[in-house]
């Protein structure tokens, strides 16, 4: 064997290894490829449960508010309703002790006079 089929055999050999090289950097290549795909399909199908679950909790806290805002109203209409009650009870009871009063002034009105008419009678009886 001569030197140039030496070399000739010697550059048949780093081809082979070449293309065994390029061949596994290509199943590399493919390998990282499919794994990358599937860690995005992955992270794609994550964002799209974060979405929904965004979703589904914004649209419970716009029904939990909205029932918030209607008790809300409910208690001030309530309390309006036991204020307006509260005040017309307010000025029954003023009115009764006004006339209470009254009573008690003209009571005390009549047991002077009484006393009065007592103490004449009796000023006559002694007489």
């Amino acid at each position: 064997m001569n030197n140039e089929e030496k070399i000739y055999d010697l550059l048949e050999k780093i081809y082979i290894e070449l293309q065994d090289t390029k061949k596994e950097l290509k199943n590399f290549k493919d390998e990282t490829s499919s794994r990358f795909n599937k860690i995005d399909t992955k992270f794609d199908e994550t964002n799209t449960k974060i979405d929904n679950n965004h979703k589904e909790i914004n649209a419970k806290v716009d029904i939990n508010h909205a029932e918030v805002l209607n008790e809300l109203q409910e208690i001030k209409e309530q309390i309006h309703e036991l204020d307006t009650k509260n005040a017309a009870n307010h000025i029954a009871t003023n009115t009764r002790l006004d006339k209470v009063s009254d009573d008690l002034d003209f009571l005390t009105h009549k047991e002077f006079q009484t006393e009065k008419e007592i103490f004449k009678l009796k000023k006559k009886i002694a007489k």
